[in-house]
C-alpha cells in the first residue's frame, strides 16, 4: 500500500522450533515480513505455491505455515 513507517525497536520472537532474531517493529506495518535469506542461510527450506508457503527444517519436518 506504499505505506512506511519508522523502526521503534528491536527483538526476538519464537515460533513452534524457530526463533527469529533482530526482529524490527514498526507501528503500523500491516504484515509480518520474513526474511526469506536469513532462513535459508541458517538451513530452512522454503516450499512455496498459490496456496501457502511452508519452511521445512534439515530432517523435512514443517516448522512453519502461512496462507
Amino acid at each position: 500500500d506504499n505505506g512506511n513507517g519508522a523502526t521503534k525497536g528491536y527483538g526476538s520472537i519464537k515460533s513452534n522450533s524457530i526463533v527469529f532474531q533482530n526482529i524490527s517493529y514498526v507501528k503500523g506495518l500491516q504484515h509480518n515480513l520474513i526474511s526469506v535469506s536469513q532462513l535459508c542461510n541458517v538451513g530452512y527450506e522454503l516450499i512455496l505455491n498459490k496456496r501457502k508457503g511452508k519452511v521445512v527444517d534439515q530432517k523435512n519436518v514443517t516448522v512453519l505455515t502461512a496462507n
